[in-house]
């Protein structure tokens, strides 16, 4: 399977929701589907995963006129099962996300606060269970209005569209608004955007000890003994273990002569030893990177790498990180999402992080659904790797960072 991030975005026209203007003062608008528009579409990414949306079958009247009311007016709100369902037969997980799509909205229910949605997990409720609520205040054509984020499991929803009960301005009369769903199906794997890291194998066979005249091959144990072996004895020495080949220089006579202590098996005195030598073979080194995102660490967890962790989506951190930072602090994720217990905190702040990037975004806009901020960039622990080489093969000259070895 590529392990390229695999993403298709795709218009779901799974609730059709055309405006069709009537004649009559008592209607605001009226909201039916067409033969032409379907209410089940399945997106399929890669033939090991799909995700699917259903929005509840054909609408059975012809229209629905919709005044100011209670959302669970089925006379005159909008009220719709939404099905996702996701299949998935690959190792990596999937998610997937659901949004509104503006495709055409009239000033005046752009500049109402009265025209909302709900998206809940209750067939009778717009204020239990939900997922996500708001209005069309502020909203324009091409807009979009999250409803799932990043959801992995198969769901039934509830939405609603209804204009409130509250509005009283006759400038929303006869005015139009389409809307239709967008969904995203994502595989998260993203190993092709990660930086390759050190490779821990043998390049080429390394090259056997080199002796001077009078050095003896020997193994020295645990406790100091030393013996002594033959070159050729394969346990002398383990490059695979870091087991290196150990020899000594004796004198020419002590407790035993050169010659006899240099008889594989023999436990050579120390008073007869004159120097010690290791034979380390020629190697190449590399780190890995530095800095890597998150997304990319190996065994990321939240105990070892807590400032990993916050909201996966990048636009609500990044809210949330300036809000933080201009005012509220470790509270800036509260009044963002208590609007009602923070007395308009989040409107206000996110007013003015919209008049300072020049963007504009409603709190409808956050998810605050946590996890693993892929892109944040990090230090971390670093193990250097060691790759032996023959001395036939040529040098390396890298950086000794990542791929790039250096031999030392």
């Amino acid at each position: 399977m590529d392990k390229n991030n695999k993403t298709l975005i795709i218009v779901l026209i799974v609730v059709g929701i055309i405006a069709i203007i009537i004649g009559s003062t008592f209607a605001y608008w009226t909201w039916q589907t067409t033969e032409a528009q379907k209410t089940s579409v399945t997106f399929t990414v890669t033939s090991e995963f799909s995700c699917s949306a259903n929005g509840g079958g054909s609408i059975t009247t012809r229209d629905k006129r919709l005044i100011p009311t209670d959302c669970t007016n089925s006379t005159y709100a909008i009220q719709r099962t939404v099905t996702t369902s996701i299949t998935n037969s690959g190792d990596s997980p999937v998610k997937m996300k659901l949004w509104l799509n503006v495709d055409y909205i009239d000033t005046a229910f752009s500049e109402s606060e009265n025209l909302k949605y709900a998206l809940t997990t209750e067939s009778n409720s717009c204020t239990t269970g939900v997922i996500a609520t708001g209005s069309f205040n502020g909203k324009a054509k091409d807009d979009t209005i999250s409803l799932l984020n990043n959801v992995s499991e198969t769901g039934t929803y509830y939405l609603y569209v209804w204009l409130d009960k509250a509005e009283t301005n006759s400038a929303t009369m006869d005015k139009n608004i389409d809307l239709s769903l967008g969904g995203e199906c994502t595989n998260n794997e993203s190993v092709s955007s990660c930086p390759i890291q050190t490779v821990s194998s043998n390049d080429s066979t390394p090259s056997a000890p080199v002796l001077d005249s009078g050095m003896i091959p020997v193994k020295i144990s645990d406790n100091g003994t030393v013996t002594a072996v033959s070159s050729s004895d394969t346990t002398w020495y383990n490059y695979s273990n870091k087991e290196w080949a150990n020899a000594v220089l004796v004198k020419e006579s002590g407790v035993k002569t050169r010659a006899e202590n240099k008889v594989a098996g023999t436990t050579i005195n120390p008073d007869d030893i004159l120097a010690y030598y290791v034979w380390i073979p020629r190697y190449k080194y590399a780190l890995p990177e530095a800095v890597l995102t998150c997304g990319c660490l190996p065994n990321v967890n939240e105990n070892d790498y807590p400032d990993c962790y916050g909201y996966s989506d990048s636009t609500t951190q990044t809210v949330v990180d300036w809000v933080s930072a201009n005012g509220m602090g470790s509270n800036a994720a509260a009044c963002l999402k208590n609007e009602g217990t923070y007395n308009g905190c989040g409107t206000y702040y996110i007013g003015n992080y919209n008049s300072a990037n020049s963007t504009s975004l409603t709190l409808d806009d956050l998810s605050f659904e946590s996890g693993i901020i892929a892109d944040k960039a990090v230090n971390y622990p670093r193990t250097i790797d060691v790759v032996f080489e023959s001395a036939s093969t040529s040098k390396s000259t890298g950086t000794a960072i990542g791929t790039s070895y250096y031999t030392h």
